[in-house]
């Protein structure tokens, strides 16, 4: 026997929905399924055969029988205007593209890619303490990634941010742009990036080249203290030491 309106079809995948939704016996699945099955009779939407299958389900664990069945609502009548033969291929046209346009609609492109030559998205966020001088940094290590407009990965964006204490802050998810480019496989060192899902700068007080610096120069000074008194000590040696006598020359 035919089902053009693909009822069984229905009806198994229905009650396939209600076998796991419910916990009940076979006879409340059924009951459900029934119920589920006159809703969409009545061109009931989606949350209406929901709504009706598990009020079923409710009375049948309260009464031990299903609600009684309402009559279904009639056909609307046909168009005479053509034959059913002609009108089909007609239908089944105008439904084709509306069938295809979510599909498409998955497949299409979103517009762009994501991140650009400066921004990524944030991945790979880690965090931890590093110590100059007498001075603790944190320190943030991130990824910025990055596809083209196609979807296809583009090479991420290694970033390193340094200093004693942050302002603002980046997670894994946010868009973030450093503000400029960068060479493929380069870590990017910087104080400033922008956090593009936030709305704000993100900075890095209290950079270590100062700490450094101070170091640097204390070398420096300690080194050349050590040279000038080596200097000093060489030039008061010369001064001080005993000039030759004059027998000490051959007479002329």
């Amino acid at each position: 026997m035919s089902d053009p309106d693909g009822l069984a079809d229905k009806r198994a995948k229905w009650q396939r929905y209600f076998e796991g939704r419910l916990t009940g016996s076979d006879a409340e699945v059924r009951a459900a399924t029934d119920a589920a099955m006159e809703a969409i009779g009545r061109r009931a939407d989606v949350d209406g055969v929901i709504a009706a299958g598990l009020a079923a389900a409710r009375q049948f664990r309260t009464t031990g029988a299903a609600p009684a069945a309402r009559p279904a609502a009639p056909p609307p009548p046909r168009q005479q205007t053509a034959p059913h033969r002609q009108t089909a291929p007609r239908q089944a046209a105008a439904q084709q593209p509306a069938q295809q346009r979510p599909a498409a609609a998955r497949t299409a492109p979103s517009g762009g890619g994501i991140g650009s030559d400066s921004s990524g998205v944030v991945n790979g966020l880690q965090q931890r303490q590093e110590m100059i001088g007498r001075t603790y940094f944190t320190v943030w290590n991130f990824r910025l990634e990055r596809t083209d407009a196609a979807g296809r990965g583009l090479p991420p964006i290694p970033v390193e941010m340094k200093g004693r204490y942050f302002n603002g802050a980046v997670a894994n998810g946010d868009l973030v742009d450093i503000g400029r480019g960068f060479r493929p496989g380069k870590l990017v060192r910087t104080n400033k990036v922008h956090n593009v899902t936030a709305g704000i700068d993100v900075t890095a007080v209290g950079r270590q080249f100062r700490v450094l610096r101070g170091v640097f120069i204390a070398i420096f000074l300690v080194i050349f203290v050590c040279i000038a008194a080596l200097i000093i000590s060489q030039i008061v040696g010369i001064a001080s030491g005993d000039l030759p006598e004059m027998s000490d020359f051959p007479d002329p």
